[in-house]
């Protein structure tokens, strides 16, 4: 079984690869290391009750995170150094 609270060895990104609409929910599964289906449905059901905080939050990262393609191999390294 995985140990979640070790940390990831990836930074967390965009991944345009497996998106569906931004590339956040992809992303943050990759990061997470949980199937993206589950990071979907933990977004619906954040938006039954706080829709206008979750789009906002979904708005910022898609503007705010790098594409996968685009983090550096070594800023990698160094997080996973810390």
């Amino acid at each position: 079984m995985k140990d979640f609270f070790i940390g990831p060895n990836v930074p967390i990104s965009l991944n345009l690869k497996d998106k569906k609409l931004g590339g956040v929910c992809a992303g943050v599964s990759d990061y997470a290391g949980v199937p993206a289906l589950w990071i979907r449905i933990l977004l619906v059901a954040a938006l039954i009750f706080k829709p206008v905080a979750v789009l906002i939050a979904y708005g910022l990262a898609c503007f705010v995170l790098e594409e996968k393609s685009q983090v550096n191999p070594e800023q990698m390294q160094d997080q996973t150094r810390e």
